[in-house]
């Protein structure tokens, strides 16, 4: 079994997600074979039950490696499993290959999931993530999609946005404008993106 936990950096606006959520949703449980506890988990979630979130935090918190075993359900045709398997996957990814699964899901056809992948992936330095963050910036669904977590996904756009590139806009205007004329320039230093 394989234990990883997050660095600093990788931490940063992912912090923030886990601490949008409502107490009784960060709850801790338990469970068997973590790629079958993880596996179970997305395809159990449902938004009207908070212990299902409560079973990814936990998988999260342990910190194995199940993002390859959570890569069939990046595609679910159900749009709560993609959502709860982009989360966990999203909190987990940390390598070149676990990026790679889950770079697919920046094309999903709903926002926030793109913003959830968007958001892991900046992390990682992938450049094209950026651009998913900027258009996700006028995103008013519901980040989480439970009743009692009603914050809008533009706000996981734009903490990220600010975490990793150290800018400050107001607008998404002024966001698209500076990756226009950044984006050719920039790169990654492990940490955040640096104008080249």
């Amino acid at each position: 079994m394989t234990v990883r936990r997050p660095t600093t950096a990788r931490a940063g606006p992912w912090v923030l997600l886990l601490a949008m959520l409502p107490p009784i949703l960060l709850a801790a449980c338990s469970g068997g074979a973590a790629a079958e506890r993880a596996v179970a988990a997305v395809e159990a979630f449902d938004p009207a039950d908070p212990s299902t979130i409560v079973r990814l935090n936990e998988i999260y918190r342990q910190g194995e490696d199940v993002v390859a075993a959570l890569a069939p359900l990046l595609e679910h045709g159900d749009r709560d499993r993609r959502w709860a398997a982009v989360y966990l996957a999203g909190l987990l990814t940390d390598t070149a290959a676990e990026a790679e699964t889950l770079r697919g899901a920046l094309a999903d056809p709903d926002p926030v999931i793109r913003i959830i992948a968007a958001g892991s992936l900046a992390g990682l330095g992938r450049v094209d993530a950026l651009r998913v963050l900027v258009d996700g910036l006028g995103v008013d669904a519901p980040l989480f999609p439970h009743p009692n977590a009603n914050l809008p996904a533009s706000d996981l756009a734009l903490e990220t946005l600010t975490f990793y590139t150290g800018q400050e806009f107001s607008d998404p205007g002024a966001w698209r404008a500076w990756l226009s004329q950044t984006l050719d320039r920039l790169t990654w230093n492990g940490e955040a993106y640096d104008e080249g």
